[in-house]
This record gives structure tokens, sequence and C-alpha cells, in this order.
């Protein structure tokens, strides 16, 4: 594939830039996006209007990286243990969990456990016909 191609009519304008979106966060075009004045208000508040964080993919999630997220936990909670340890209170701050990538099999896996949940909750609370007999 040529970047003249584009210009010839060969492949589609979105062809290039669905490519274009999927270079890695540390790309020089997703750096000057951000850094664009009229790209990045888009990018801010397509991002609040979500309501919820966006996805990180698995794509560049390596046994590194993991270990890394996971030593950054480590020695947050150990900051929050030492300040609780001297403040008068004995309690830090809260520790949140590092960010990692979320996908579709972990948001389904999430929803079964609360479905499951729910059954066992609904199977021991009493039933309000019951209640009313």
């Amino acid at each position: 594939m040529d970047l003249h191609d584009f210009f010839r009519g060969r492949y589609p304008w979105g062809k290039l830039l669905r490519l274009a979106e999927q270079l890695p966060r540390e790309s020089r075009y997703i750096a000057a996006l951000h850094d664009d004045d009229e790209i990045a208000p888009l990018l801010v508040a397509g991002q609040a209007d979500s309501g919820e964080e966006p996805r990180m993919s698995l794509v560049g999630w390596t046994p590194e990286r993991e270990l890394l997220t996971e030593l950054l936990h480590a020695v947050n909670a150990m900051h929050s243990t030492l300040i609780g340890v001297n403040s008068k209170s004995g309690k830090g701050p809260e520790v949140p969990k590092p960010h990692r990538p979320r996908t579709l099999v972990d948001d389904l896996r999430k929803r079964a456990d609360r479905d499951e949940a729910q059954q066992v909750i609904d199977m021991f609370s009493p039933r309000l016909e019951e209640a009313a007999s």
C-alpha cells in the first residue's frame, strides 16, 4: 500500500483515517492530534459525553507493562500505609486500582457474575407474596 494510492483514488480516504486511528498512543500522529488547538477540545468533549472511561486495548499490553502496573500499585499501597501509620486517624488514603485493558469478554464475565449474585440474593430474600400471607 502506497500513500499515493489514496490520492490516485485507489483507496478511499476513510481507510487512511481508520489506519491512522490504529497507530499506537506514543506515535507522532496521536501526539499531534492531542496538541492540536481545534481537535483536542473535540477529543475531550467526546470522552466527557460517554460518561465512562474509555477501554484500554490489549494491543501493546505486554507482560512487562503488567509487571510495571503491579509495581506501581504496590508502591502506592506502601505510600498509603506510611501516611496512615503517621496520621492521627491511622488511615491512609484509598489506593485506586491502576487502569488495565478491559475487553468485551471481561464485561460479559462481570455481568454474568452480577446476575449470578442477584439470583442468590433473590433465592434467599423473602418474596412479597409470601410476606403478605
